[in-house]
């Protein structure tokens, strides 16, 4: 899921201008705050700041209920974006950085109830290295998650897989090779 998919900027309608809202210049590029509403409501889809054509600063982005879905700032000239995805009940979905609209780094997701469901490293919109996800634990009998850890090289599965009970131990294993 890039960025372009996961938030969607440069493809949109935009609604009816208010005040100093939506405003283009003589070229035609969008200047200043823009609020950009759900096709068809009046329910905003997003609320930023552009500087000639380019997101700048913080845009928050919202689900046709009201809620927030994600709040991203962008800095570097629109070049890094660091993005919070939000559940409908507002917890943190997920958590990252963008580079030129694909993943960046440590990827960080979690379920409705605040529980880290994923860590994923990535190059270039791409899983690389290092991805561990976690299955739900039952607190019913205070166990901790089950997981597994699994090496990415470029986006594909390259090196060690293992996955382990509740308990810690190795429950299987293997190495994939591309």
């Amino acid at each position: 899921l890039s960025l372009h998919d996961a938030l969607p900027i440069s493809s949109l309608g935009f609604s009816q201008p208010q005040g100093d809202l939506n405003k283009k210049d003589s070229k035609g590029r969008k200047q200043g705050e823009w609020v950009k509403y759900h096709e068809g409501t009046e329910k905003k889809r997003y609320v930023g700041t552009f500087e000639n054509d380019i997101p700048i600063g913080k845009f928050t982005y919202y689900y046709l209920t009201g809620e927030v879905s994600a709040v991203t700032d962008f800095i570097n000239g629109n070049k890094t974006a660091y993005t919070r995805m939000y559940h409908l009940n507002g917890k943190v979905m997920a958590a990252g950085k963008y580079t030129d609209k694909k993943k960046d780094s440590t990827w960080l997701s979690f379920n409705d109830r605040k529980e880290i469901i994923s860590k994923e490293n990535y190059v270039n919109g791409k899983l690389n290295g290092e991805s561990i996800v976690y299955y739900p634990s039952d607190p019913s009998k205070g166990k901790i998650k089950r997981y597994e850890i699994t090496i990415y090289e470029t986006g594909l599965k390259h090196g060690k897989w293992i996955q382990f009970y509740s308990s810690g131990k190795t429950k299987a294993e293997g190495v994939y090779k591309d």
